[in-house]
């Protein structure tokens, strides 16, 4: 089974603005050795940043849309969670949740500065990827994902699965 990456819409907005390393996340979602999830909420928050920050003809943004509807794994989160650290940032907690994350990706100093939520790292893009690239040579293993504030816990881990 792959691994189950959630990325918050930041990691999107600058490479596909700005260029950058999107393209290695989303060449391993389509290569099939990440599930790369979102969620209407996610992706309705990036269209808007694209539309309202960015520039983006309504038409353009329409079609990153669909690419990403092509590309990753879409899931309808059913539980809420308040008290999220930033504003926007309780859609990626809820779609980690609904996908049964095993990594989040961000690039925002509030889900970043956590370190983890439930057990589940939250990593920078770059370190990320840079852990990925390691791996690369074999299986990309869950238990090898890099070390957040708190140790990987897989007493969490495990009760994540089981739904605890």
């Amino acid at each position: 089974m792959a691994l189950r990456v959630v990325a918050g819409t930041n990691v999107f907005v600058s490479p596909l603005t700005l260029g950058g390393r999107l393209h290695d996340s989303l060449d391993l979602a389509d290569d099939g050795k990440i599930e790369l999830y979102l969620s209407g909420a996610l992706l309705d928050e990036l269209a808007g940043v694209l539309a309202r920050k960015s520039g983006w003809a309504a038409e353009r943004v329409k079609e990153a849309r669909k690419s990403l509807e092509e590309i990753c794994r879409m899931v309808s989160p059913q539980v809420a969670v308040p008290g999220a650290p930033g504003p926007d940032d309780d859609a990626v907690l809820e779609c980690a949740l609904a996908a049964g994350a095993d990594v989040m990706v961000s690039g925002d100093s509030h889900l970043l500065g956590m370190k983890s939520f439930r057990g589940v790292p939250i990593l920078s893009l770059r370190r990320f990827l840079d852990w990925v690239e390691t791996a690369r040579g074999g299986f990309i293993a869950r238990k090898s994902l890099p070390q957040a504030r708190v140790e990987w816990e897989l007493d969490s881990h495990s009760d994540r699965k089981s739904g605890h």
